[in-house]
């Protein structure tokens, strides 16, 4: 699906400067239904894709990608990746991206055989804007989807510079206690005690290098030990939510659904088949 057809003349200045002008992003929206199920996949050109949900399994180049809800990766062209289902419609877009935009951000060296892949809050919101204005666009959509996908693209530089460099021993220390204890009630005064720092500089800093805020890491890692436990059958989704450091079976079940758009019940289904 390629909506650069409904490209209008208005374009702001501004936008035109940073848009490799005569370079079209073709965008197809796609769904995964035949599952369970394993697809090759190949583009003729640098391809970002972002699944909006579902659960899947990527193969590109030597690596492997587990998409547990939404993901946007970035893949080299010309390589074949294969794509698994499990027991769910998978959703997304596929966005065909020309040498131009990526050499305008300085992105082409970066996308490898094995892909770029992340799973940023923000590059996912813009992602999904654009996956939004693909299916559901009008005649403004075209400069819509070119301004979003200016600023998804100047984040995932950012985001991939800031993986290059090494984060300092006390963000890691962080981390790490939050992954060895996702259910402990995290402040940023506690933490401020346990590295020597400011919880302004903490957060600040803290976000620069994971991508994630001192919460939503919290949030991640408790999500992670509890899909983790999900394949003991012997724990109730109940027990489950109380280990990991939620609420309550409620709300585990609530932001398993906000970010993989499945229950916990359907994740466990897919673990065990």
């Amino acid at each position: 699906m390629d909506i650069r057809s409904l490209r209008t003349d208005d374009t702001n200045a501004d936008e035109q400067e940073l848009v490799p002008a005569g370079q079209k992003l073709i965008l197809d929206p796609w769904s995964y239904d035949r599952s369970p199920g394993t697809e090759v996949v190949q583009h003729a050109t640098r391809n970002l894709c972002f699944q909006a949900n579902g659960v899947s399994l990527l193969k590109a180049g030597r690596k492997s990608f587990e998409f547990n809800g939404a993901h946007v990766s970035l893949n080299r062209a010309g390589d074949s990746q294969t794509f698994t289902v499990g027991n769910s419609v998978v959703r997304g877009i596929s966005i065909d991206v020309p040498d131009a935009w990526l050499k305008k951000f300085s992105l082409c060296d970066l996308v490898t055989s094995d892909g770029v892949g992340i799973r940023d809050p923000d590059l996912v919101f813009l992602a999904r804007r654009i996956y939004e204005e693909s299916v559901c666009g009008d005649v403004f959509s075209p400069m819509v989807v070119d301004a979003l996908m200016v600023e998804l693209l100047v984040n995932f530089v950012r985001r991939i510079n800031a993986s290059k460099r090494v984060a300092p021993g006390w963000v890691q220390q962080i981390a790490l206690a939050i992954r060895n204890d996702p259910s402990h009630p995290y402040k940023l005064e506690e933490l401020s005690k346990l590295v020597g720092y400011h919880p302004v500089h903490i957060a600040r800093t803290f976000r620069e290098f994971t991508g994630k805020t001192v919460g939503e890491f919290v949030r991640c890692a408790r999500l992670d030990l509890a899909r983790a436990l999900l394949v003991e059958n012997r724990l109730s989704i109940a027990e489950i939510a109380q280990i990991a450091g939620f609420t309550d079976q409620s709300h585990l079940n609530r932001l398993f659904r906000r970010c993989f758009n499945l229950t916990p019940h359907e994740v466990r289904r897919m673990q065990s088949s």
